[in-house]
């Protein structure tokens, strides 16, 4: 009884964040109503950004999502987040339907700009799309530049900073191919 009071309590709470996010950001958040924010889910926009999430996010904070510069965030449906998951994006960030996120992530997709012309840009930026049901452990960096395969698990505590081919186990720093799986049989 105490485990459906609680289900119910998080999707009021979501559902009054809700219009508060609609009303703070308008265009530049497209969040639908059937997400369960848990904890803590910090956003920062700046007016020409926009971050796109699907139906039945899963969120269970402190999560922190940064789109500014005019970056796009676009999460699928059915995503999950745990603790300590940070976004930050300055070009484009596309992360599939299905995928599961562990604990302490990190997406970036760019570096700073330490050689000339700063002021003007400030940034180097690299496209990051992950695919659909994709399993990322915790404590993974996953850095500018990248596309990840649908299907792919990437392994705790890895640094990807290449591309991830589809239905393979990647891991390490940084990250290799493991092994190559199809759903139900292993290679």
């Amino acid at each position: 009884m105490f485990e459906l009071a609680g289900k119910i309590m998080v999707y009021f709470r979501s559902l009054l964040l809700f219009p508060v996010y609609k009303i703070r950001f308008r265009n530049r958040l497209c969040i639908h109503v059937l997400n369960s924010l848990r904890g803590k889910w910090s956003l920062w926009l700046d007016k020409n950004s926009k971050i796109q999430c699907g139906k039945f996010l899963m969120i269970l904070g402190p999560v922190y999502f940064k789109s500014v510069y005019g970056g796009k965030l676009i999460i699928g449906n059915r995503c999950f987040f745990n603790r300590n998951c940070s976004i930050t994006c300055v070009e484009e960030i596309v992360i599939g339907s299905g995928c599961t996120f562990a604990n302490n992530l990190v997406i970036v997709d760019h570096d700073h700009n330490i050689y000339s012309d700063r002021e003007k840009k400030p940034y180097t930026t690299g496209k990051i799309h992950i695919g659909d049901h994709v399993w990322v452990g915790a404590n993974v960096t996953i850095l500018k530049g990248v596309t990840i395969g649908n299907n792919a698990v990437i392994a705790a505590g890895a640094v990807v900073n290449h591309d991830v081919e589809a239905d393979c186990i990647y891991g390490g720093v940084p990250a290799k191919k493991i092994k190559k799986y199809k759903e139900g049989v292993e290679k």
